[in-house]
Formats: C-alpha cells, sequence, structure tokens
C-alpha cells in the first residue's frame, strides 16, 4: 500500500517532475510570501570570510488529527548541519511539555471543570529576532542574482526552521510575552504556565507551536486569546479536540476528560503493514 510518505517528494526538482507540481508550487509560493511578510531576510553579497549556511525545502501532505489528507505543505529551512558553533551559533536546548506535565494540565482542568481551548501560533520561529549574524543561500527555485553576476546570499533576521538555535529562539520570545501578560513557569515543568487572579485560575501548556489554554473565567481566556493574536499568528482551534496526536474527550456532565491515541495507532499499523 502506498502511504502519504511515499508520495511526498524529496527535492525541488522531484516536486516540480510531479504530477502534483502546481500544488507544489503553490504551497511554496505560499512560504515565500510567509517569509516575506516576517521581513526574514536582507539579499546582500557574500561576505568574504564568513560561513554561509545551506538552505533546502522540504515538503509534506498535511494530514487532519485524524488521519486524513489537509493540504500540501512546503517549508523552507535551513541546513543547520552546515552552521559552525560558536560563530553561527552558542546555546541551542529549548523545552517542551512533557507528557507528564500534560496529564497535570488536564487533570487540574478536569478537578476544577475549567473550559480548554486549543490554539495554534503559524510560522512560530519567524516570529524570533537572531542574536547572531547569519548567512543562509538562497532557495532553489526563488534566487535573485545582481545584474554583474555576484552571488546574494540571504542575511537572515529571523530564526528561521533549521536553525541549531532557532527553538530556543523561539522559546525565549513566547515564554517572555506570556510571562509579561501575567503568566508563570512551574519551577519544574517550564512548558506550562499557571495565573491566579482572586477566585479565578488559567492555565496554558506548551509544545513548541502548539497552545492549549484551560480557564475557570472565560473572560480570562478571551484576553489571553486576544493578546496573543495581536503578537502572532494563529490559529484559534476553538474547544480542544486533539492535542499533539492525542483525542480530547471532555464529559460535559461529570467534567471528567478522557485521552486517547487510538489515531495514532491506528497510522502506524496501517505505515506497517
Amino acid at each position: 500500500m502506498m502511504t502519504i510518505e511515499d508520495q511526498t517528494p524529496a527535492s525541488f526538482n522531484e516536486a516540480m517532475q510531479s504530477e502534483d507540481s502546481d500544488d507544489w508550487r503553490a504551497a511554496m509560493d505560499k512560504e515565500m510570501e510567509s517569509m516575506k511578510q516576517n521581513q526574514t531576510w536582507d539579499l546582500v553579497p557574500a561576505p568574504q570570510g564568513k560561513n554561509v549556511v545551506g538552505s533546502r525545502w522540504v515538503y509534506k501532505n498535511k494530514t487532519s488529527a485524524d488521519g486524513t489528507p489537509s493540504s500540501y505543505k512546503a517549508r523552507l529551512v535551513a541546513q543547520g548541519f552546515s552552521q559552525k558553533h560558536g560563530e553561527d551559533y552558542m546555546e541551542t536546548f529549548s523545552p517542551v511539555i512533557s507528557l507528564t506535565g500534560l496529564r497535570i494540565f488536564f487533570g487540574i482542568a478536569a478537578a476544577k471543570r475549567m473550559a480548554i481551548h486549543h490554539m495554534d501560533i503559524s510560522t512560530a520561529y519567524l516570529n524570533s529576532t537572531l542574536s547572531t549574524e547569519i548567512y543562509m543561500r538562497q532557495p532553489v527555485g526563488y534566487q535573485v542574482k545582481r545584474q554583474d553576476g555576484q552571488e546574494l546570499v540571504c542575511n537572515l533576521k529571523k530564526a528561521i526552521y533549521g536553525l541549531k538555535q532557532a527553538g530556543r529562539e523561539w522559546w525565549h520570545t513566547i515564554s517572555n510575552f506570556l510571562i509579561s501578560f501575567g503568566l508563570k513557569p512551574l519551577e519544574t515543568e517550564p512548558c506550562l504556565f499557571k495565573m491566579r487572579t482572586n477566585d479565578a485560575i488559567m492555565l496554558l501548556a506548551l509544545y513548541v507551536d502548539d497552545i492549549a489554554i484551560a480557564a475557570t473565567k472565560a473572560d480570562d481566556m478571551v484576553k489571553l486569546k486576544m493578546a496573543l493574536s495581536k503578537r502572532f499568528k494563529l490559529k484559534d482551534l476553538g474547544k480542544i479536540e486533539w492535542v499533539l496526536g492525542i483525542k480530547v474527550d471532555i464529559d460535559q456532565r461529570t467534567g471528567n476528560i478522557i485521552l486517547t491515541q487510538t489515531a495514532a495507532i491506528d497510522r502506524y499499523w496501517i505505515n506497517t503493514e
């Protein structure tokens, strides 16, 4: 059986030679427009003596949470393996919420009968300004040349996907924003945030660009959503149904929350048959 992964091109040339070339081109155009809107780089002459990081296209047939195909996705990434430590990056670690932290989030939400909503931040890393000077080769299929033929490269301004420090830069950006709003991370779980105001409680679970919010008061959740939407481009997915491939079922009568991963198991068996 041919899976969705089998039909995904591994390179720009494969994408352009596939029967879905128009769809892949549209996906790349969308990605390039996002790069432009986020002012991701400036084109400059290749600097002498500076390391120039490679770039490549990564393609994916995106699927919905239950595993069905939904759209074409093309992402431009830096080839982080070509970065040089001490020149292009220093620290790389960035935390994400653990499964234990996620269970704590849902456990408290169930005990307090809190409303739970789900949000997704688009092109999350591109919201982060780089603190290091990095140059990257232009993406294949979208190269711009000077009239004199001199090579131009991308002087990166934002933490593009693939950079070794991209996740860390994004973590600093989103965590500083949440802290400024009034949320505080747990000492033992830095991606689980809490805020208590009088008799109200709000929790936020963060996994890179996936956000789950639980609140005892609807107004508090609305205020946080509005603040997030003013700072980041995001998708409000409403009441939570899925998170990190986990199905979330909430019994409105009892407040019980049931977490299942049947869809992930089914996908595994389909892909290994």
